[in-house]
């Protein structure tokens, strides 16, 4: 009983460490200088600052395209030339030295830009970058950003012409992403004037929001666990394919490559879109089956090239929304209702860690106060886990 007890604080203590959910970009690095002009938490004079770290959430709301203050001018642009790399600097609350985020709220990192003038509206957004998975460092890309001392490299287009833009980093987290609405968008968007004598005019974009869907290839997943597709190798994230400014750009075209991982025929963009295709190591690194029964869904998105449909069965353990503080197991005897005994939401370790994210999000500090996340260290997903793991050498044997 010691020996378990040590394991479970000690775990708590890692997970405790590590909790920084939600984020916001303050300033902007360029070719390796920081640029940021304000005070330590305060936006740069370039960046139209939202007014909060929280997501977006509602892929039809409007601060989708720059968050909750993207159609407000600022007074200043940050100055980048053609083929600079800029990197938006995320943190958790802006301030330097936090942890950008929670390292559970894995996903991609993209980047878009439009012309300055449209503020926003049409479409007029051009995809600059895009980074999910990447199979070389094993690691999701806002893994890698927090590696990277909160931030990510994008670089502005190739012979872009002069001018006023506005640029939008976004941040997707896929904690929760396994349902419509489920996913965490963090845009965050900064006035840029482009400098030098490039002569290539931006190409037609897409409306954000508008371009994402509950059907768009990349904005439903589950991270934790699929029978059908690898969770991790098997994801592309969505997008239209990225404009370096220099080759043809399309929004409706199917794109050999999506940041290198996508396979030959995947598409993005409008009616002409496909589900990825699952690859020769699908299911390797998905975890194993809980012991409980799951709740199957299956999608199939119709693909104007090839006519065809491919279906993606997910299979989901049951999830609601915890109403307060999740329970830990309990050894209390069969039949009887103690504070300590466990909810019957949280029957597998897919289905704790989801709800256990959900709690760190709703107990995230307010107005800069010291976060309390008391509440979600009562969950103990690990235990799940190795219940699983006991129950399959179980049947294994027998």
């Amino acid at each position: 009983m010691v020996a378990k007890t040590a394991i479970y604080l000690a775990a708590l203590a890692a997970a405790a460490h590590s909790v920084a959910a939600h984020t916001i970009v303050t300033s902007v690095w360029v070719n390796g200088k920081d640029t940021a002009d304000a005070g330590v938490g305060v936006g740069s004079s370039y960046m139209r600052t939202p007014s909060s770290n929280s997501p977006v959430k509602d892929l039809s709301s409007p601060n989708m395209a720059c968050n909750d203050r993207g159609t407000t001018p600022v007074s200043g642009f940050l100055k980048v030339a053609p083929g600079d790399v800029i990197e938006p600097e995320w943190w958790h609350s802006g301030a330097r030295g936090e942890d950008p985020i929670a390292t559970s709220h894995v996903g991609p990192l993209e980047s878009w830009i439009s012309p300055y003038d449209a503020n926003t509206k049409g479409d007029v957004w051009v995809q600059i970058s895009s980074e999910a998975y990447d199979k070389d460092s094993s690691q999701w890309a806002v893994e890698k950003m927090i590696a990277n001392k909160g931030r990510n490299k994008v670089v502005v287009p190739k012979d872009i012409a002069p001018g006023k833009y506005i640029v939008q980093f976004n941040l997707y987290g896929m904690h929760e992403a396994q349902s419509v609405g489920g996913g965490q968008w963090y845009p965050n968007c900064a006035q840029v004037e482009v400098t030098g004598s490039g002569s290539t005019k931006l190409p037609s974009g897409v409306a954000i929001p508008g371009f994402y869907t509950g059907s768009t290839p990349g904005v439903v997943w589950d991270i934790y666990y699929s029978s059908t597709y690898d969770t991790k190798l098997d994801y592309i994230a969505p997008g239209t394919g990225v404009w370096d400014g220099s080759a043809t750009y399309s929004t409706d075209v199917c794109h050999e490559k999506v940041y290198g991982l996508a396979p030959a025929g995947y598409c993005q963009g409008s009616n002409n879109s496909t589900a990825p295709v699952k690859t020769s190591a699908a299911a390797t690194t998905s975890k194993a089956p809980a012991t409980t029964s799951k709740a199957g869904s299956t999608s199939a998105v119709a693909s104007s090239a090839t006519t065809t449909k491919v279906a993606q069965t997910t299979s989901k353990a049951a999830y609601t929304t915890p109403a307060s503080s999740p329970a830990a197991p309990s050894s209390a005897p069969a039949g009887t209702t103690t504070s300590s005994a466990p909810d019957s939401q949280y029957t597998d370790y897919n289905s704790c860690m989801r709800a256990y994210n959900k709690c760190l999000d709703a107990h995230q500090p307010k107005n800069g106060g010291a976060a309390d996340f008391s509440a979600c260290q009562s969950m103990n997903c690990q235990s799940y886990q190795r219940m699983a793991r006991r129950s399959a050498r179980h049947a294994a044997r027998h």
